[in-house]
């Protein structure tokens, strides 16, 4: 008897629109193409640069470099690392309009020339207007091009930036086309909330489900929703397989616990 092959998007499903995802596993996939797991393009953004450039940027090119003290926690993964510097936004000069904040964050991701934001003039004054973007961003033509086979094409997170003057859109990098910033979801409990629901969904309007809003509350565990349909497909798991499940998991209620604890 063949044994079961489980669809990739599989989740643990539970009562009032829980519904976890699995991790890649081995009964997902015929082991000869089980080494084809899926790709993720993460890009970070630190505002306001650092510091002391000697403190992140090597100061030896090629391969043989050290990391120095703010990038040095990226050490193991060297081997993989391209560490780029110099780089000139030539997009962002000449002739363009706006703040000079918003015309560079608004080139960041696009390259594109900035559209004056109608509406929107500098907090402190100054006669200057900002600027949104006249164009996609890469990371959000990436995932329109490749169509991910995920709930949520992309997702985007942020701290602190919708608060204040982080509305203006000059603090926004990303972008769907021309004028159309996508502002980052700040809130970690929207977010865990936009994860664990089976409903559909986006991270700036996070649905009411009542069950992962009541478990957070009760500061109890979405994971006792998805038990029975855990111990159901854990008979297909192998021994790996099952280490990486039970290790995800725990990897979730860890963050419940910090969201309860910040609850509080």
């Amino acid at each position: 008897m063949k044994p079961r092959i489980l669809n990739r998007r599989t989740l643990l499903r539970g009562a009032g629109g829980i519904a976890l995802a699995l991790p890649m596993l081995e009964v997902m996939a015929p082991r000869r193409a089980f080494a084809a797991s899926p790709k993720r393009l993460v890009i970070f953004y630190t505002p306001n640069g650092t510091n002391d450039r000697g403190l992140a940027i090597p100061s030896q090119t090629g391969m043989n470099f050290t990391l120095p003290l703010e990038t040095a926690p990226l050490a193991p993964l060297q081997k993989d690392l391209l560490v780029l510097s110099g780089i000139d936004m030539k997009t962002a000069q000449g002739n363009q309009v706006g703040d000079l904040h918003s015309i560079g964050m608004s080139h960041m991701l696009t390259c594109v020339n900035a559209v004056k934001a109608d509406g929107y003039a500098t907090p402190g004054g100054g006669g200057f207007f900002v600027s949104y973007a006249g164009g996609i961003s890469v990371d959000q033509k990436i995932a329109q091009t490749l169509k991910p086979p995920t709930r949520m094409q992309s997702i985007e997170l942020g701290v602190q930036s919708t608060l204040g003057i982080g509305v203006h859109p000059f603090s926004r990098m990303i972008y769907e086309d021309r004028l159309r910033a996508k502002p980052p979801q700040d809130d970690p409990r929207q977010v865990f909330k936009a994860l664990v629901s089976n409903l559909p969904a986006n991270m700036q309007q996070t649905p009411n489900v009542p069950a992962v809003d009541h478990s957070l509350e009760q500061r109890g565990s979405i994971l006792d929703y998805v038990m029975d349909d855990y111990k159901r497909l854990s008979t297909q798991f192998s021994g790996l397989d099952k280490r990486k499940v039970d290790g995800h998991l725990q990897g979730l209620r860890e963050i419940e616990v910090q969201l309860a604890a910040m609850a509080k």
